[in-house]
């Protein structure tokens, strides 16, 4: 495997379809990416398509993964999110096929639109007490998925959220959630329990 180390500090460069990151062309080869502990930010479309990334730590300064950022990033097992993470942007691990599992940090506030889009494997999710704001499509065809836990203080879960979650059997709601849009839940044949907390 090769490893990508990036140095610097402060917000990462943003990329486009025209302009890509430096390193696109060994996208297929890159295993690791050692990211500098100074990093305040991972720049749109930064690791798209690096289809043999394996893991990755995102240090502990970083506040937002922008847009598309491990688009499509689909050998990457793990990932480690640092503790001041504020925004995951809009689907910034779409298709990351083989994620198993992602803790999210406290801080955390904004889960874009279709973040974890088909993230096929992922098995438990808990959505912390900070965030204020969650996509639609946000979790679609998360085909693994057992178990959720909602804790943030949102009103309403978007439109499909858990579409397609095949396995999803049990979701606990947290007290302020009192809407769930259009297809939220659909396709999700195996969800027997829901558990709301009661209003204090």
């Amino acid at each position: 495997g090769t490893t990508l180390t990036i140095k610097g500090s402060g917000a990462m460069n943003n990329y486009n379809e025209v302009n890509k990151a430096p390193w696109y062309k060994y996208r297929e080869e890159i295993t690791t990416v050692i990211l500098p502990e100074k990093l305040e930010s991972i720049g749109i479309l930064s690791f798209y398509n690096c289809t043999a990334l394996k893991s990755v730590v995102i240090p502990d300064k970083v506040q937002k993964i922008s847009e598309k950022a491990f688009y499509n990033c689909n050998s990457l097992r793990t990932v480690v999110l640092g503790n001041s993470l504020k925004t995951i942007g809009r689907a910034a691990f779409y298709r990351c096929e083989s994620l198993a599992s992602i803790t999210f940090p406290n801080s955390l506030e904004t889960i874009g639109d279709k973040a974890f889009y088909f993230c096929r494997s992922i098995v438990t999710l808990t959505i912390p007490e900070g965030v204020k704001s969650l996509g639609k499509q946000a979790f679609t065809y998360c085909e693994s998925l057992l178990r959720v836990e909602i804790k943030a203080k949102i009103k309403t879960i978007p439109e499909w959220c858990f579409y397609g979650c095949e396995s999803l059997s049990e979701i606990k709601l947290s007290d302020t959630i009192t809407n769930i849009d259009p297809y939220a839940f659909k396709r999700c044949d195996n969800l027997v329990t829901i558990y709301c907390s009661d209003k204090k």
